[in-house]
């Protein structure tokens, strides 16, 4: 079945924007279901690539790190956050990823469970040789290790994945350990488990 529309939504784009902002489905008022979606441009041009409807927590950009240790203090891509020691370089997924990452280094990031659920974690990672293993943990509870075996080369990327992981509605902690490098880090992307 398909739900009644709820409300009707205007935004403004300023002129040269490539990417729009993401605005929480909770904020429209949206709950689970399917719904219709109509987009009308009522002046201008507009070129539009895609609209992406995820599910919370949805998808995390590893250079959207919380806090992070680097072995050396700069930025090895001089990208995204060239003032910041975690290196990042342009991805050819489009946006960026972690690069030269190290043995040692660590990154946290925060996720919020709009509801509570059993979610699998895909981990978007490349490696030209094979990395890790990746040590993860939720809220301060281990997860394991993880190794990511070769994918083909530095930008050609693999997902790794953790099936059934309950989640409490609620923000949580996701820490990445990575305890030997070789591999780049791309985004981590929580989806409802089946």
């Amino acid at each position: 079945p398909v739900a009644s529309p709820l409300s009707v939504h205007n935004f403004s784009i300023p002129k040269g924007v490539e990417t729009l902002k993401e605005i929480p489905a909770a904020s429209l008022g949206l709950n689970p279901g399917r719904f219709p979606c109509r987009l009308e441009v009522l002046e201008g041009v507009l070129n539009l690539k895609n609209i992406v409807f995820r599910a919370y927590p949805g998808k995390i950009e590893a250079e959207d790190f919380k806090e992070a240790h680097d072995a050396d203090s700069q930025n090895q891509g001089n990208a995204y956050r060239p003032g910041e020691a975690v290196d990042i370089q342009a991805c050819n997924e489009g946006g960026f990823n972690l690069g030269w990452v190290q043995d040692g280094e660590w990154l946290e990031y925060e996720a919020e469970a709009r509801r509570a659920g059993t979610f699998d974690l895909r981990i978007r990672y490349a490696s030209d040789t094979g990395g890790g293993p990746l040590r993860l943990s939720l809220d301060g509870k281990a997860l394991g290790d993880f190794p990511a075996p070769p994918s083909g080369g530095w930008q050609d990327w693999k997902d790794l994945e953790i099936k059934g992981l309950p989640l409490p509605a609620g923000k949580h902690r996701l820490k990445v350990e990575i305890l030997k490098g070789g591999l780049n880090l791309n985004y981590f992307l929580f989806v409802p488990a089946p």
